[in-house]
């Protein structure tokens, strides 16, 4: 392999200093060793798993057995990296006390490997740790471990999977990862799945997928899987939009294309999928960057820009929908944004508001007149806040002032919702103090449900689903409290908090040095060399920041979308992927700044 092409992807280079003697050159091997068995695993995971498939029917089991297969088989490998290490470190000591000359401190000698004691990656090593702890408790506390050991039949979201995820965030970041070939990676899959879910919707099963038909939605997969894979990773794409550089270039201007064209496409299978859940999310996510944002008109320009792409490709969905009298939405939210007329006057707002920041900018307006994303922030949070209480008090009130509808936590508010939350939370209820703190084990939802402790709820339960099987609450809060408990759902939270935080920190901080450059470069009108050369430089790190912004983007849209869904393989092994490399890449940043 040509070392220089491995350093650019890998970011690790062959120092004399840091790799010293024999003890280094085992070291540097292990690193090398590990980084290649991760990139296999990433490239499995994030590039061919999304495209798996050898049934509709079959769709969640061969994917969830898949990533397994993927997982168990990089695992075995891996496991003599910390055996090198280890061997690397007794020479390392070894050499250190037998070199005569040696004046540096053990840490520093380059004998051993130097320890990175950042803020983030204490933060993120210390929770993804107690996470894998905690599920390893949940696991040993069980009374159903066949069932816990790899999870229930389907999505199979067990222990294995838990450790799967852990490891992942835990050796990414340790090895430092770049994270530029596996955007590469995630983007052209998730394009090559919307693309293929776009041409089976206007031409039909082209690809003769088995099991597929009209009534289904039309990816290569089905609601449940791409839904939670679909809002884990395509921001990623919507953030290199935002935050690309100005350069001038074929280059830049193939990536514009690309952007643009990947951003319509997805946003056409969003709003084809048909799950609210996910408009939630898409509202979240653009809340985040309208207040990232702040009143900078050109990265509010940037906003505009996406909302005007994203409603085009609502457009051509709802307009094919009505073409082929065919819409897969089934609930009230996803009929409206599947409606010609939403999608009609979506874009008629998203060119006004475009228009009317082009026309301040050329005025020389640099600055919105009030800040758009607090604003709306502020209201979404009084809305929430006045919808919680009409609701409770119209529950509590039976339903007599305002009737059954969505203002009615009953079994069928946010379709069936009101009935799958409810049963989590009668389990968590009944569950003992232990359980209550360690959980019933990972993916144990439905075990525990039918173990014969809730004989009126599982009949209850039965009756209203028509016996299909409940595994989860279709809340991913309320679903880890019954599997991992408080400790597990705690510490779970906590490892998407923790990059989540730091990231939109780092993206704070670089936001404000970029606009005193740009301030700076503004203010010199006869731009030398030198300020053409900040503005590359500027270009050269949009990636990254488009990167770290994504990941921002991601988990948020991850959270918010699962506080109505549920773990599925897809969207567990994308997101461990996002906050590996993110925390990875958040370090980096930190150390930049």
């Amino acid at each position: 392999m040509n070392r220089s092409f491995f350093n650019n992807i890998s970011g690790i280079r062959y120092d004399p200093v840091n790799y010293r003697g024999l003890p280094g050159k085992v070291r540097y091997f292990a690193l090398v060793y590990s980084v290649v068995i991760l990139s296999i695993y990433m490239v499995l995971t994030a590039g061919v798993l999304p495209l798996f498939i050898r049934g509709y029917e079959s769709l969640g089991s061969d994917k969830s057995r898949f990533w397994m297969m993927n997982y168990e088989f990089c695992g075995k490998l891996l496991i003599a990296t910390p055996l090198f290490i280890f061997f690397s470190f007794i020479l390392g000591v070894i050499a250190y006390y037998d070199s005569e000359e040696e004046k540096a401190s053990l840490l520093e000698s380059g004998y051993i490997i130097s320890v990175d004691s950042s803020e983030t990656s204490v933060s993120v090593y210390i929770w993804t740790m107690l996470f894998l702890l905690a599920a390893a408790i949940s696991f040993f506390l069980s009374g159903h471990k066949d069932i816990a050991i790899s999870g229930e039949e389907g999505w199979y979201c067990g222990m294995q999977q838990y450790m799967a995820v852990g490891v992942t965030i835990l050796l990414i970041p340790l090895f430092k990862l770049k994270h530029t070939f596996f955007v590469i990676v995630a983007m052209l899959a998730s394009f090559a799945v919307n693309i293929t879910g776009l041409i089976m919707d206007i031409f039909g099963n082209v690809f003769s997928l088995r099991g597929w038909t009209d009534r289904k939605v039309s990816t290569v997969g089905n609601a449940n899987w791409y839904c939670g894979y679909i809002v884990t990773v395509f921001f990623l794409g919507v953030a290199l939009y935002y935050s690309r550089g100005e350069g001038k270039q074929i280059r830049d201007r193939i990536n514009t294309v690309f952007l643009t064209v990947f951003i319509a496409v997805g946003a056409y299978m969003y709003v084809a999928q048909g799950s609210a859940s996910g408009f939630v999310a898409l509202f979240a996510v653009f809340l985040l960057l309208l207040i990232i944002s702040g009143r900078d008109l050109k990265k509010l320009l940037r906003v505009s820009e996406i909302f005007v792409i994203f409603a085009l490709g609502l457009s051509v969905c709802s307009i094919v929908a009505v073409i082929t009298d065919h819409i897969r939405a089934n609930d009230a939210v996803s009929r409206l944004f599947a409606g010609i007329p939403f999608s009609v006057c979506t874009v008629l707002l998203s060119v006004l508001w475009m228009i009317s920041i082009r026309i301040r900018i050329k005025k020389g307006s640099g600055r919105a007149l009030l800040p758009v994303g607090k604003a709306l922030g502020i209201v979404t949070a009084v809305s929430l806040i006045i919808y919680f209480i009409l609701l409770i008090i119209n529950t509590a009130a039976g339903g007599r002032l305002f009737g059954y509808g969505v203002l009615f936590f009953g079994q069928d508010w946010g379709s069936s919702r009101g009935m799958t939350i409810s049963v989590g939370a009668r389990l968590f209820k009944g569950m003992t103090v232990s359980e209550k703190i360690f959980g019933t084990g990972p993916d144990t939802f439905y075990s525990l449900l039918t173990s014969g402790r809730y004989p009126a709820l599982a009949a209850e339960c039965k009756k209203y689903f028509s016996g299909a099987r409940l595994t989860n609450a279709h809340c991913e809060p309320v679903t880890m409290l019954v599997n991992l408990g408080i400790f597990g759902a705690a510490c779970f939270y906590g490892m998407l908090f923790s990059v989540l935080v730091k990231a939109v920190r780092v993206i704070a901080c670089r936001g404000n040095k970029a606009g005193s450059s740009a301030e700076r470069r503004t203010g010199d009108e006869n731009a030398s060399e030198g300020g053409d050369s900040a503005a590359e430089s500027a270009d050269e790190h949009a990636g990254d920041r488009g990167f770290i912004l994504g990941v921002s983007l991601c988990i948020v849209a991850y959270i918010v979308n699962n506080l109505f869904s549920f773990q599925t393989v897809m969207n567990l092994s994308q997101i461990s992927l996002i906050l590996g490399f993110g925390a990875s890449a958040v370090m980096n940043g930190k150390s930049e700044e």
